[in-house]
């Protein structure tokens, strides 16, 4: 059975096929289910079915771009996933296993959700009484946590604002409002009274839905369900370089290069990804060189490095190469 990733073909096409039903059966809007149709369809499943062998498995998958139409709909599968309440006597939600199923095989490449603005007013529509719904529902000492991330995410846009020469009025809108929304939810039969708000504020109002995640916290309840993406960041401590930015340059470039040569075989079956970025410390001054990659892939780099491998968590991964092989030596600045 050919694989991707180390997960079988067949889950991955069963995962592609469950998410693509349960999306359509959420009926999120004429636009959404032709989009489903176009870029979930199944012609593309079976493109990714018809696989024979690894290297086909993956050429499918990048051929149909199977991850970006996966992408597109991450908003509305993550919430559902997160916030579904499982069914009596069976375990998980039906989200929350296409969910995992997706993360298994890095279904959501790491970067932006590539949702079409002619979708979002879909997903707004659909997310939003959702989102409401469960706020209101919170009992004292969660909905005071909820306020608490709103005002966070409110301070943060404020000051985006404000750099932009603007005067927080959308800020100043959020935090009035939302709480006053919230509210109305709570009295229910107050839908008419919602819109009226929402619309007398065209500027500010499409940053509800973001305050509203905010609110729900997703983050932590991904956490908390153990919900682990197959494509992850990892960061290769390299110490201080030196201050001259040629120099440091030159010693990045390097080591980007030995990465690229000890992980070939890890690049070319994707289980590591092109996409590279470092980091400085600010108050320590150690460089990190940031990859986005599978667990065994990173275990593998740890074997095959001097220089620590640590996880989202800033964990070392267990490593053991001899000195001087692999990605070679620390630098001695």
């Amino acid at each position: 059975m050919p694989s991707y990733r180390g997960v079988d073909k067949k889950d991955i096409v069963d995962s592609v096929r469950q998410a693509a039903a349960y999306l359509k059966r959420l009926n999120l809007g004429p636009v959404t289910n032709q989009t489903i149709d176009r870029m979930l369809g199944a012609a593309r499943i079976d493109t990714i079915d018809r696989a024979r062998t690894d290297s086909e498995l993956r050429h499918a998958i990048k051929s149909t771009n199977v991850s970006s139409a996966m992408m597109m709909f991450m908003k509305v599968l993550r919430f559902h996933a997160l916030t579904d309440a499982p069914a009596p006597g069976r375990g998980e939600s039906e989200a929350l296993k296409i969910y995992r199923k997706l993360h298994l095989w890095g279904a959501f490449p790491p970067g932006n959700n590539a949702v079409t603005s002619m979708m979002e007013p879909e997903f707004r529509e659909h997310l939003m009484p959702r989102s409401l719904k469960i706020l209101a529902a919170l009992d004292d000492k969660a909905e005071a946590a909820a306020l608490t991330r709103l005002e966070a995410f409110v301070s943060g846009l404020r000051g985006a604002e404000i750099d932009h020469g603007e005067k927080g009025e959308r800020a100043r809108w959020l935090i009035d409002s939302v709480p006053l929304i919230i509210n109305l939810t709570k009295i229910g039969g107050m839908d008419n009274e919602i819109t009226s708000i929402l619309d007398a504020n065209p500027k500010a109002s499409p940053a509800v839905p973001d305050a509203l995640e905010v609110m729900l916290d997703l983050n932590t309840r991904e956490e908390t369900l153990g919900v682990e993406p197959a494509i992850r960041p990892y960061r290769i401590a390299i110490g201080k370089l030196p201050e001259d930015d040629d120099e440091r340059e030159t010693v990045i470039i390097q080591m980007l290069r030995r990465i690229q040569d000890v992980m070939q075989s890890h690049l070319n079956r994707d289980e590591m990804l092109y996409n590279a970025a470092t980091e400085t410390n600010r108050s320590t001054g150690e460089v990190y060189v940031v990859i986005l990659a599978t667990r065994s892939a990173a275990r593998y780099l740890a074997e095959h490095s001097d220089y620590p491998i640590l996880d989202q968590n800033g964990n070392r991964l267990p490593g053991s190469s001899p000195p001087g092989s692999g990605l070679g030596p620390r630098p001695g600045f």
